[in-house]
């Protein structure tokens, strides 16, 4: 595949500036800059990296990933399988695509995940398989698992029917592992129509599951060693997205947080920034066991423009397109807009090109950034309405008042509580470097400004470029 260029002219903007990751190699050559990590502070990535390949089969690698939402943690993981691609093989889930966000349950993730290892196993080493299928021996306590339910007659037969489909013509289990992943993708993906007692009945049986799909991973990991000296890595991402419930994701890693533990397979997961800090986690996630990807700086501690920040987010805009079709000074100020946060970056350059476009200009005008910012900072405001955190109301007045510590550097501002967890969640408040220090999102900081919370910032610039 050829590397995609950058855009000279606007209406190629859309092709190479894309809030989407990266997700393949040419698409890291093309665009990914090794730099937007080192601003960060501590490289979690390369810390990331060394624990894994040191990963053995009987002492596999675990570690849960955190990071707001379009900071880049996707393009960091593929950037990752890249780097450790000749002692592992990768299997990458996205929750978003692959479950009902609402309705999910545990065994749903465990599911999909040994059926898909299972599948891969069995494509060719060119393929990234180790060229076997696993045993009938293994593969028929899976089935029986899933299909022996207490659940009615007729959902029985709807189950054999779906999962029939997907047989092959040789009606090998093998065969019947394919319908049964199959079956389990439309299942997870639509799981709010399933029976409540079927839901019941497979969670109080998920220890027994755990140590069925144990055996298919080792025999997994066996294979792949033996025809490619490799092994493998589940990766399972977009656990932090808007849309999931604080409940589907407190029952899939609190009550039911031991089959990540359980597992004997090498596994990345992505969790939501609030769920890794808080108390309740603990037992289940420990610090070792975590690692935050930060945000990227376009302010320091004291409000001063962080100029290697801004530089690198520069540099990043500059590999996919070309930056005359800014007006001057316009970059700036969608840089600092942005809060360093590169899917808001995307998103509003887009915006912004789009309206140029609509003008029959050739250039990003002041007036186009702006209305993007404006748009941008409209999602900011609402984020901060009142709002429940799990079984606390988080009221308006109470941000506000946080905010305000964070911004003036309050001793004990950066306490670890239900108000800072709202405001992380919302994106208002970001996390900076290995230092762990917080800041206010520029454009939430712009928003206080104009409602009179905070004083006009001494250096005079104007934060979000609204005020």
């Amino acid at each position: 595949m050829a590397k995609p260029p950058k855009a000279t002219v606007l209406a190629d903007v859309y092709r190479t500036v894309s809030p989407e990751p990266l997700m393949n190699s040419e698409q890291l050559d093309a665009f990914y800059l090794q730099e937007i990590i080192d601003i960060r502070g501590t490289d979690v990535m390369l810390k990331l990296k060394t624990r894994l390949c040191r990963a053995e089969k009987d002492m596999p690698f675990k570690t849960f990933l955190m990071g707001h939402a379009g900071v880049g943690k996707s393009s960091a993981l593929t950037c990752l399988i890249q780097e450790v691609e000749g002692k592992f093989q990768t299997v990458r889930f996205s929750a978003k695509k692959r479950l009902d966000m609402v309705n999910f349950k545990a065994f749903d993730v465990l599911l999909l995940t040994i059926t898909e290892l299972a599948e891969q196993c069995g494509k060719s080493i060119d393929d990234g398989g180790s060229g076997e299928h696993i045993s009938d021996n293994l593969i028929r306590p899976l089935w029986d698992w899933f299909s022996t339910t207490d659940i009615s007659k007729t959902e029985k037969t709807e189950l054999a029917a779906t999962v029939g489909a997907g047989v092959d013509s040789s009606s090998s289990l093998w065969g019947k592992l394919i319908g049964l992943k199959a079956k389990v993708y439309a299942e997870a993906k639509y799981a709010g129509a399933r029976e409540k007692k079927t839901v019941d009945y497979r969670l109080s049986n998920i220890s027994e599951l755990v140590q069925i799909a144990n055996k298919i991973i080792d025999a997994c990991n066996n294979s792949l060693g033996e025809a490619t000296g490799k092994q493998w890595l589940i990766i399972w991402e977009d656990f932090d997205k808007e849309g999931i419930p604080k409940e589907s994701i407190s029952q899939l890693f609190l009550e039911y947080g031991h089959i990540f533990s359980d597992l004997n397979v090498n596994m990345i997961t992505n969790i939501p920034v609030t769920l890794g800090y808080s108390g309740e986690a603990r037992s289940i996630i420990d610090t070792a066991n975590r690692c935050l990807l930060h945000d990227s700086p376009v302010f320091d501690q004291e409000h001063n423009p962080h100029e290697q920040g801004r530089n690198v987010l520069r540099e990043v805009v500059a590999k996919r397109m070309e930056l005359t079709l800014f007006d001057e000074g316009i970059l700036e100020i969608l840089l600092v807009a942005s809060g360093g946060n590169l899917r808001d970056l995307f998103n509003m350059i887009l915006d912004a090109c789009d309206q140029a476009i609509g003008k029959k200009l050739t250039t990003i005008a002041q007036a186009h950034a702006r209305n993007a910012i404006v748009t941008q900072r409209i999602e900011y405001e609402r984020r901060l309405g009142t709002d429940r955190f799990g079984k606390e109301v988080i009221k308006f007045e109470d941000k506000i008042g946080r905010l305000k510590a964070i911004y003036n550097n309050e001793p004990d501002s950066s306490r670890t509580d239900d108000i800072l967890f709202s405001l992380l969640r919302s994106r208002a408040v970001q996390e900076f470097n290995g230092e762990r220090w917080f800041g206010v999102h520029p454009l939430v900081v712009d928003y206080l400004v104009s409602n009179g919370h905070i004083e006009t910032p001494e250096n005079g610039e104007p934060f979000g470029g609204t005020t």
